[in-house]
């Protein structure tokens, strides 16, 4: 773990998983969870770079923060590190924050990867959508204290288990099979991690998410890059056809083979 120091004086903690020689790859990590949900992943000549985000684990909050705020951070790291050029992703709640370093920083981001992102908050969406909660959560702030705070206690004190916790009775088969034990204390460690400071940072973001994001989709022109498909539940912005990246995005890949990440202009550190 690391902290690099920003001009306004808050702190941005990271963390750098897999080959320290190999090319980067910033990590944006999911909703109420922390840099420490990278280590999940197992990639082949690639360095992560997982950031929290402010307010989660060992990055300063700030208030009143955005989601087009986010890029200077993250181009302020960068600087840092000096790398030129990356790839990013974004997981989950990670997704926007991804999508709009994508957008601010095209000489910087090469590539942008998207794992079952969070959409815009406007509807009406395809099927049912849980993700409605979410956004209830980020217009309510009383809401989200009310819920995020005893989950909070809960979860620090390791009385809330990955049962409950990630409501396992109700996941698709796939999703079961895939969180063994090993990965779901992993994630839980992460939560823990992540609201370790208190609940401000999963409560900006769920307010980020449900507010206009400040971009359109289509003003995204990186490179997207899809890889093998899963069975999961799902859920998608209007006029976005089912399994189909925005229209800005460009697909490299096909269902159900595995594609590399890495178009031409990142190099390795």
């Amino acid at each position: 773990m690391e902290l690099h120091r920003l001009a306004d004086g808050r702190f941005l903690c990271h963390q750098s998983f897999g080959d320290p020689q190999g090319l980067p790859l910033i990590y944006c990590h999911g909703w109420s969870a922390s840099r420490l949900e990278a280590s999940l992943i197992e990639l082949l000549a690639v360095r992560l770079i997982a950031i929290d985000r402010p307010g989660y684990g060992g990055s300063t909050p700030c208030r009143g923060r955005t989601l087009l705020g986010w890029p200077a951070d993250v181009q302020s790291l960068l600087d840092v590190l000096g790398l030129a050029r990356v790839g990013i992703v974004g997981v989950s709640g990670g997704g926007p924050y991804a999508l709009a370093c994508a957008r601010a920083l095209p000489q910087r981001i090469a590539a942008v990867g998207l794992i079952s992102p969070v959409p815009p908050a406007r509807g009406p969406y395809l099927g049912n959508c849980p993700l409605e909660a979410l956004y209830r959560i980020g217009r309510n702030p009383l809401l989200g204290q009310a819920v995020l705070g005893p989950a909070r206690w809960l979860l620090l004190r390791q009385w809330l288990g990955p049962g409950l916790f990630f409501g396992l009775s109700s996941l698709p088969p796939a999703d079961r099979a895939a969180l063994t034990a090993a990965r779901a204390d992993c994630l839980l460690a992460s939560c823990r991690e992540g609201l370790r400071q208190g609940i401000a940072g999963p409560l900006s973001d769920a307010r980020i998410y449900a507010a206009p994001w400040g971009f359109a989709l289509s003003d995204v022109a990186v490179r997207y890059v899809s890889g093998t498909a899963r069975a999961t539940r799902s859920c998608q912005p209007a006029g976005s056809p089912r399994g189909q990246p925005p229209r800005a995005c460009r697909s490299s890949g096909c269902p159900g083979k595995a594609t590399s990440p890495w178009p031409s202009g990142i190099t390795p550190p």
